[in-house]
C-alpha cells in the first residue's frame, strides 16, 4: 500500500465516521421534532375533550335524564282501536317516537323503546297506518287502504298537542277515519 493510497483511507474512514454522526444526529433530531409534534397534538387532544367533548358530554346527559313516561291509546272517533301505525313527538329540536301495538296501545320512547321523553309541549303525528291489500297498482306498487284522515301524518297538520307532565302519564289520542271521495 502506498502513502497515497494510506491518506485517502483515513480521509474516507474520518468523513465516513462524520457523516455517520451527523446522520445519526439528524435522526436524534427528527425524533425530537416527532415527540414535540406528538406532545402538541396531545394537547389540542386535552383541549377537544375539555371544550368540545366534555359539554356535549353535559348536553346529552342532561338531556337524558329526567325522562318521563308516556303511554296511552289510539282509537277512532267510534271507540275502536288504531292497529297499527307509528306516532312521532316532536319539537323543534328533540323527536321521540312509539309503535302503535295490536290493541292501539303504545309506549314512547327516545334513545330505546319505552324510555319516555323530557317534559314538554310536543307536536304529534301518525304514520304507517294503512293496511295492505291483495293486489299491485298501475305502477308495480301493492295496494295499501289509508285508516286515517291525511290531516293526521304530520305534526304541522294534525292540530294534536301534548304536555307531557311532570311524572309518568297517559295520553289517549283520538283519530278520524279515512274518508272515502
Amino acid at each position: 500500500m502506498t502513502v497515497s493510497q494510506s491518506r485517502y483511507r483515513k480521509f474516507y474512514s474520518v468523513n465516513f465516521v462524520t457523516y455517520s454522526f451527523n446522520k445519526f444526529a439528524l435522526v436524534i433530531r427528527t425524533m425530537t421534532r416527532a415527540k414535540h409534534f406528538l406532545t402538541q397534538i396531545n394537547k389540542m387532544k386535552r383541549t377537544f375533550y375539555i371544550f368540545i367533548f366534555l359539554p356535549l358530554l353535559i348536553f346529552v346527559a342532561s338531556c337524558s335524564s329526567g325522562k318521563v313516561g308516556l303511554s296511552g291509546k289510539v282509537t277512532f272517533t267510534d271507540g275502536t282501536p288504531l292497529t297499527v301505525g307509528e306516532i312521532y313527538f316532536e319539537t323543534d329540536i328533540f323527536l321521540a317516537h312509539a309503535t302503535i301495538k295490536a290493541d292501539g296501545t303504545f309506549t314512547v320512547g327516545s334513545l330505546k323503546e319505552s324510555d319516555g321523553l323530557p317534559r314538554g309541549t310536543y307536536r304529534v303525528s301518525i304514520v304507517g297506518a294503512f293496511r295492505q291489500l291483495d293486489g299491485v297498482d298501475e305502477t308495480g306498487m301493492p295496494l295499501q287502504e289509508l285508516l286515517i284522515d291525511d290531516k293526521y301524518t304530520s305534526g304541522a297538520t294534525s292540530n294534536l298537542t301534548c304536555t307531557v307532565p311532570t311524572e309518568n302519564g297517559k295520553f289517549n289520542i283520538t283519530v278520524e277515519r279515512f274518508k272515502k271521495e
